[in-house]
């Protein structure tokens, strides 16, 4: 008897489980559906919106193209103008460092020069 008893009580718990599952699944669906749902609505709302507003995006891209090609011919002569600068006063660093050596020899030639008349009057 007391067996007969344990026996329904498991059957009611795997039968209360059943119906725990069931109705979980029950409502997981109902939201996922709902999320599809409304999903779809606002893909068909914006896509009306889009079809309506396509010449003023298209206005807006060419705009935004259009600054953008200002944007990188400025640049470019920015970048230009740089090295221009940067050629410059690479020459002007180059006409420094050769007039500095032309210095440089003349002063070696004197010492050359004022050495060796150093010596010959010593002897």
């Amino acid at each position: 008897m007391k067996r007969k008893n344990i026996n329904k009580k498991i059957d009611n718990l795997d039968d209360l489980e059943r119906k725990k599952t069931f109705f979980m699944w029950f409502g997981v669906s109902f939201f996922m559906f709902l999320i599809v749902v409304t999903w779809f609505y606002s893909l068909k709302v914006n896509f009306a919106k889009y079809a309506k507003d396509d010449n003023i995006e298209n206005d807006d891209f060419y705009f935004v193209n259009n600054d953008i090609s200002q944007q990188l011919e400025e640049f470019k002569k920015e970048l230009d103008k740089l090295n221009q600068i940067a050629s410059s006063s690479q020459e002007q660093k180059t006409e420094q460092s050769s007039q500095d050596n032309n210095i440089l020899d003349k002063k070696e030639i004197k010492i050359e020069n004022s050495s060796s008349t150093a010596s010959s009057t010593a002897e």
